[in-house]
């Protein structure tokens, strides 16, 4: 049975935060919680409280009581009433559920007691059987596996989104997220586009095996670098490489949904090009409103077009050309190398683009480390959540993730291999270790996040959700 973190007595300074986060809009709640517990930490300064210079597992951290458990009744009555009334409050609660239909067990295990916070299974932890419908081959070094519920139960997906396929191989689970290429609404499923890459233990495994009637397990569909027809404005879309799968979908349901789209879409050699033809068929059904424009670093002499990377010159004067780009309205999707990747952030940078117009999608493969599971050990972690606390113990190899998510916390997350930056959280104190290299920014390093799904903590933790 998990230990139950010891709250500090609840003072005056608790009693006001409650009654202000009540009568307050929900949205202030973390900020009056920050203010109750920067005062308390002044108070004990002052008063020359000072937290233990080591503690660990058996020693566990006194916290002030988290926010919403705090009882504003319960703390000014008298001791002798206050224990009455915490009777009558459980007494009351009882006979409420009952009379709501929600009778309790006659039995129940401890340690689905702890803290009266039952464990469950996050939404979309479990993965969904899909079947391959269909294999097609875009290039040499791509293929694009159409994928069905052999169910016929449909996929609801925004253009953008990917899943994560899960592969049992060589006693190993590997986890890679391969974006959906297909527009939402497709009768026959979803597909995905794999690239084949050198030493590649997933994307060899699926070129060489993959056939009709193959069954996988995926997770989501998940991700923030989608488009839906709710948003205005009309779209430029940057893409190198592989990265043209998720812009490849967004491109179709944009276009069916009557915007405008210009493609810049960079490529090694015209036998890379992914979607050409389908690139080419867009271009041909929405004349005018489907702006493309390929380049190539290494193509034959029988090219005609851009030669060379895309550089900040290239892509401004790219940029200038397209009558949309200008808009206050237009929405940029941005995927491919980091190279890439930087150079359109600095450009669009430059020319003024409001950041909250600009989505990116990045997917990289971090490794745990030259770190021994046995170094590990057990350590409390501290959640922070919408004004309120929680500690759970995170056992040796977990990483917060797994133990937030054991704990029914409410962990944000999508691709589970560090790769996406959805279950990115703030570390308030203590030291954590990431694979490398991951999705988070130079910037996001800096500011103290961290990738739950692949972070494991070195010493006591305090994390904050988004």
């Amino acid at each position: 049975m998990p230990p139950v973190t010891p709250y500090r007595p609840v003072r005056a300074i608790d009693v006001a935060a409650r009654c202000a986060a009540a009568v307050l809009p929900h949205a202030v709640a973390p900020r009056i919680d920050q203010i109750r517990l920067d005062a308390r930490a002044v108070l004990d300064e002052i008063q020359g409280r000072h937290a233990p210079a080591c503690r660990d597992a058996r020693h566990p951290i006194h916290r002030p009581p988290p926010l919403d458990e705090i009882d504003p009744l319960d703390a000014l009555l008298p001791s002798r009433l206050a224990h009455r009334y915490r009777a009558l409050r459980r007494d009351l609660s009882m006979v409420w559920q009952g009379l709501a239909g929600h009778h309790p067990p006659p039995f129940q295990r401890r340690a689905d007691r702890w803290r009266g916070i039952r464990r469950v299974v996050a939404p979309g932890v479990a993965p969904r059987i899909v079947h391959v419908t269909r294999v097609t081959h875009p290039t040499p070094t791509a293929i694009t596996l159409h994928l069905a519920d052999p169910s016929s139960a449909a996929w609801n997906f925004d253009a953008g989104q990917f899943v994560t396929v899960l592969l049992h191989l060589g006693g190993q689970t590997h986890r890679r997220a391969y974006s959906i290429c297909s527009a939402p609404g497709a009768q026959d499923g979803f597909a995905i586009t794999v690239k084949r890459l050198p030493g590649g233990v997933v994307s060899t495994y699926l070129h060489d095996q993959a056939s009709p009637g193959m069954s996988l397990r995926v997770l989501g569909p998940s991700g923030a670098f989608r488009w839906t027809p709710q948003l205005p404005g009309d779209l430029v879309l940057i893409a190198a490489g592989s990265g043209i799968t998720p812009v490849f979908a967004i491109a179709q349901a944009a276009l069916t949904a009557g915007r405008r789209v210009a493609l810049l879409y960079g490529n090694r050699s015209e036998t890379d090009v992914i979607f050409w033809r389908e690139i080419d068929g867009l271009q041909s059904s929405h004349p005018g409103r489907f702006l493309v424009r390929h380049v190539l670093s290494r193509p034959t002499h029988a090219w005609t077009g851009d030669r060379g990377r895309i550089d900040d010159t290239l892509l401004d004067a790219w940029l200038s050309a397209v009558a949309w780009a200008d808009a206050r309205d237009t929405r940029f999707y941005l995927c491919g190398p980091d190279g890439l990747m930087f150079t359109a952030q600095r450009v669009l940078t430059g020319r003024q683009v409001d950041p909250g117009r600009v989505l990116h999608e990045r997917y990289v493969s971090p490794h745990a480390g030259a770190r021994s599971p046995a170094t590990w050990q057990v350590q409390p972690m501290t959640v922070r959540s919408n004004g309120t606390m929680r500690t759970v113990m995170v056992q040796p190899g977990q990483t917060l993730l797994e133990a937030g998510l054991q704990a029914g916390l409410p962990f944000k997350f999508s691709c589970m291999m560090g790769g996406c930056a959805a279950c990115k959280v703030k570390v308030r104190s203590g030291a954590v270790h990431m694979g490398e290299p991951n999705a988070l920014t130079p910037a996001e390093r800096d500011d103290g996040h961290a990738l739950a799904c692949i972070a494991r903590p070195l010493e006591p933790v305090e994390v904050e959700l988004a």
